[in-house]
């Protein structure tokens, strides 16, 4: 039997639950899939006493400290500094970033071309890192928007390339092909976005809309933060059940049980 479950604070409003269980019963294996409210000073004893499970989901805010403390890191793990992912293998977790494999298969479904692409991304933290993985993987150029510059190196060691720019920049007309959201509502302040483009992708599903979301949507395509949940989850229930499916079928399942689920 699987045990996996979802990590974070706050966690009461997660629907990995929802689309994990759901894929239990799509693979017809038996899984119990639950949320548990972690913070990042309790990660480690959490995991030193769950010990039996199959492994887990992780969100915000502990996507760097679970890179910290796996003992087994993929490579995409070490050039983000972050994971979404733990898998038990023995004596020590394993850690992955769905993440990555997540904005891909929407890049490639979104029809976003290869080698040519303008991508902007807003934030600097986990999640943003994982999206400039993502775009380089496919030949795109990325644009940076963010708060601090205490993350420029770690964005840097994803991609050297990587053009870094003031959050007041956001206020500023600059042309992108898809600008990809990564920050929590209240995090734009008094900037308001005047970026051109014509595709949104925004990281956050709830609360909903998002400030970014409710400044960006009359004007723009717009992908929610569900579809970055469902895309992502396709890596995480491979890991979790070692059962290969069909990923577009699966993440069609899964989009439209989390669009009943929000009322979309």
């Amino acid at each position: 039997m699987i045990r996996a479950g979802v990590l974070g604070s706050p966690i009461s409003h997660s629907l990995s639950p929802l689309i994990h269980t759901l894929a239990f019963d799509l693979l017809a294996i038996e899984g119990d899939y639950r949320a548990f409210e972690v913070v990042p000073a309790d990660l480690e004893d959490f995991l030193s006493a769950h010990i039996e499970m199959t492994g887990f989901s992780v969100t915000m805010p502990l996507k760097e400290k679970a890179a910290e403390l796996a003992a087994e890191k993929s490579v995409v793990v070490q050039q983000t500094d972050s994971a979404n992912t733990l898998i038990r293998k023995g004596d020590h977790w394993s850690a992955e970033n769905t993440d990555v494999s997540g904005f891909s298969f929407l890049f490639e479904r979104l029809g976003i071309p290869e080698d040519k692409s303008k991508v902007a991304i807003v934030g600097a933290g986990a999640t943003a890192r994982s999206a400039i993985y993502a775009a380089k993987l496919r030949g795109a150029t990325t644009t940076i928007f963010r708060r601090s510059n205490h993350r420029d190196e770690s964005i840097y060691t994803v991609d050297r390339d990587s053009l870094i720019l003031d959050w007041n920049e956001l206020d500023k007309p600059h042309t992108f092909d898809v600008v990809i959201n990564t920050t929590p509502v209240g995090s734009l302040g008094n900037v308001r976005p005047a970026l051109d483009t014509e595709l949104v992708i925004d990281s956050i599903y709830h609360p909903w809309p998002t400030e970014f979301a409710s400044l960006i949507i009359p004007k723009r395509t717009f992908i929610a933060g569900e579809y970055l949940l469902a895309a992502q989850a396709l890596q995480q229930i491979s890991l979790f059940t070692h059962q290969s499916f069909d990923a577009g079928v699966m993440f069609e399942t899964l989009l439209t049980a989390l669009s009943q689920a929000l009322h979309r």
